[in-house]
């Protein structure tokens, strides 16, 4: 289907066990698509995988704020994720401090919140401001399996959660986000394709009565972070 990154840090990556995300690790360095979010250790954890893009260096750094055991956390020497719980998120501020040196935009994926419910909980957003600080200039949220809206601070976009993209059950309301970077201005713009899916399989949403229901639907979300 296409992909070219992905990140690993997520509440099941290690739910085989470390050996298996080594596995993982090497099996997409055997077909070239690049990773984040975990690693060996603390380090390789907190690398960006780059892409060069029209002449432009864009980093994408993964993280995950659920963790069902503490010692899913990459240490020193030993493999695991790249955790934004409070004790570690330091170091994720001084990787984007270091990208924006060295890259032109920096695009942090996080695992985070609540699932089944579609608003963001307080932290994300007091975590996200501080991502935005720290250098990213672009936040996209997963976890909560169903959506949530998009917001910009500091004009930053944060899409909070884009439910799910492909599952096992019923997906009512779900969507494909791209992004075009205007590499003049700098400015992200974002565009929203609303989707729905069932059985393993997932289609965009052209009936027009569908997609009006999916407009108030997701416009309410976004709304909502504007009080």
């Amino acid at each position: 289907v296409g992909v070219d990154i992905v990140s690993l840090a997520n509440n099941h990556t290690l739910d085989f066990g470390t050996e298996a995300l080594m596995d993982t690790i090497s099996a997409l360095d055997g077909i070239g698509i690049a990773h984040t979010g975990a690693g060996a250790d603390s380090s390789s954890a907190n690398e960006a995988a780059i892409k060069e893009i029209g002449g432009k260096r864009f980093a994408f750094l993964g993280a995950s704020r659920v963790l069902p055991f503490a010692d899913w956390t990459a240490g020193k020497s030993s493999p695991g994720l790249n955790s934004i719980y409070d004790p570690y998120k330091s170091r994720i501020f001084d990787k984007l401090a270091e990208l924006s040196g060295t890259t032109d935009y920096q695009i942090v994926y996080i695992h985070w919140g609540t699932e089944e419910k579609d608003t963001p909980d307080d932290y994300m957003r007091s975590l996200a401001k501080e991502l935005i600080d720290a250098g990213a200039d672009l936040i996209i949220g997963s976890h909560p399996h169903v959506l949530q809206g998009i917001e910009y601070i500091d004009g930053v976009p944060v899409a909070y959660s884009l439910g799910n993209f492909l599952f096992g059950s019923v997906i009512e309301s779900t969507l494909l986000l791209s992004v075009d970077w205007d590499l003049i201005s700098g400015e992200p713009k974002l565009s929203i394709h609303p989707a729905k899916g069932a059985s393993g399989y997932t289609r965009s949403i052209s009936d027009e009565a569908e997609l009006a229901a999916f407009n108030a639907y997701y416009g309410g979300l976004c709304q909502q972070l504007e009080g």
